[in-house]
């Protein structure tokens, strides 16, 4: 399939992690923390992490922290169909698209529930066809973004013609929940909140883009613990080894979505480098032509020559 746009969206307020601290610093919350749960919060936060500011939708966020779970899924109803929404906008307007051209809208989020889904208050805040198909994965984490598209990958290998969308909704702040555990505690310190759509066609377009498809992934019992924080080379190198001997392709390099101390996975049959997401960029004119799911947490995405 092939990507006519891709367009993201995000909160107008804007927070650095000093304000965060300082919200925190405020909050009830911090007298139901341990000593040890404070101490974490105010390192990671305040230390250097490559993180200067982070956007919320939540409106008062001075007392997020005091929230019930009435107030956060109320939240997330109001706020996730607006950003989605803005989002989409954007891609149609990018790929000169009106909302009766999209045939088909792919939702993934995992940071609220709703019921009808969320692509359907998307789809009606974007004036989306009443016959176009909504699709909604809900709770995979950062591991959606695989089935989600591999699910327009599906659709559009059936009708080429057809114009599909898929939307990534995250409203972090109408999760945030504190109690002792070390992983809330780093997680409440890092993510906030945004969305990003794109749009894809089974025939390619009057201009260079990118191609994408063989989407795979693995499930490896016992190793969900590995997903997160926390992250184990070992698995995820003898994954991705699997999934290359199943598909008997020769790639030329991989995409690593986290820092990695190791150059290279050695597979059974070959060896290839390994590049780290956002630092690196794709050699000019080549398609991405395959896309491989992690057992561990990271993902990589195997480029064919």
């Amino acid at each position: 399939m092939y990507l006519l746009s891709l367009a993201t969206a995000s909160p107008r307020n804007t927070y650095t992690q000093q304000d965060c601290f300082n919200i925190f610093a405020d909050s009830e919350a911090r007298k139901r923390l341990k000593q040890r749960s404070v101490t974490i919060m105010e390192k990671v936060l305040l230390r250097d992490n490559g993180i200067h500011s982070r956007r919320f939708s939540y409106p008062d966020v001075e007392t997020i922290f005091d929230a019930g779970p009435e107030k956060l899924n109320n939240v997330f109803e109001q706020e996730a169909p607006a950003l989605g929404s803005d989002a989409l906008r954007s891609a149609m307007d990018k790929a000169k698209l009106s909302p009766s051209d999209v045939d088909a809208l792919v939702v993934c989020t995992c940071t609220g529930y709703l019921c009808p889904g969320l692509s359907s208050f998307i789809a009606e805040q974007t004036g989306l066809k009443p016959n176009c198909e909504l699709s909604d994965l809900v709770g995979m984490g950062c591991g959606a973004a695989i089935p989600s598209l591999r699910t327009a990958y599906h659709r559009l290998q059936a009708n080429p013609e057809l114009k599909v969308a898929v939307v990534a909704v995250e409203i972090c702040s109408a999760a945030f929940y504190l109690d002792d555990d070390p992983g809330v505690i780093i997680s409440a310190c890092l993510f906030g909140d945004g969305a990003a759509a794109t749009i894809w066609s089974g025939t390619p377009p009057p201009f260079p883009t990118w191609e994408a498809g063989l989407f795979d992934s693995l499930h490896i019992p016992g190793t969900g613990s590995c997903c997160g924080l926390r992250m184990q080379v070992g698995p995820c190198a003898t994954g991705l080894a699997d999934v290359f001997l199943k598909k008997r392709q020769q790639p030329s390099g991989a995409f690593s979505s986290i820092p990695s101390r190791w150059s290279k996975v050695q597979l059974p049959h070959a060896s290839f480098p390994i590049q780290e997401a956002g630092t690196s960029s794709t050699p000019s004119g080549r398609n991405l032509t395959g896309t491989r799911f992690p057992i561990a947490g990271p993902f990589y995405m195997i480029l064919a020559t």
